[in-house]
């Protein structure tokens, strides 16, 4: 029965591909505990958010502060992705395409948050989020918050800790 609904509650045209990583960008993805920031955004400013990640996590494993750094991830997807994953062991994966609705319980968007009516966390299979072109998304506590979205230099900034 909870298949049912929740295929009938994200049917596939309700699924819109925001925008879709292009030659000459990537999808970046920095997860701080159980915050994520996500989006689009040019391979310069990839680079630019790399070298801070790596800067920050050099500084941590030299004051030995491993604690810290098993929260903190940074991945990058190529050209052609549409959409990423997060699984429950903290796991993400990019895709091209249209997520199929019956492989996960909740799809986010930048525009639009579909909550999970009730389910238990523990019943998710996956978070799957798509993303927009120069609009780095806040994540945190399953939502999504609209109003605190992320430009380039601030997602640096949240990184080193300012």
């Amino acid at each position: 029965m909870k298949h049912i609904k929740l295929f009938e509650q994200h049917a596939s045209s309700s699924y819109r591909i925001e925008d879709v990583c292009q030659k000459g960008e990537k999808v970046i993805v920095y997860q701080q505990e159980d915050a994520l920031f996500y989006g689009i955004v040019s391979i310069e400013d990839a680079a630019r958010i790399s070298a801070t990640f790596k800067e920050e996590e050099a500084k941590l494993r030299a004051e030995n502060d491993y604690g810290l750094l098993e929260v903190l991830r940074y991945h990058e997807f190529g050209p052609g992705t549409t959409y990423f994953t997060l699984d429950q062991n903290g796991d993400f994966r990019g895709y091209t395409g249209i997520p199929d609705p019956r492989n996960f319980a909740v799809i986010y968007y930048t525009d639009t948050y579909t909550g999970k009516e009730g389910d238990d966390e523990n019943d998710l299979n996956a978070f799957a989020f798509t993303f927009k072109r120069d609009h780095i998304t806040f994540f945190s506590r399953e939502s999504v918050n609209l109003d605190n979205y992320q430009n380039v230099d601030s997602l640096i900034q949240i990184i080193k800790g300012e």
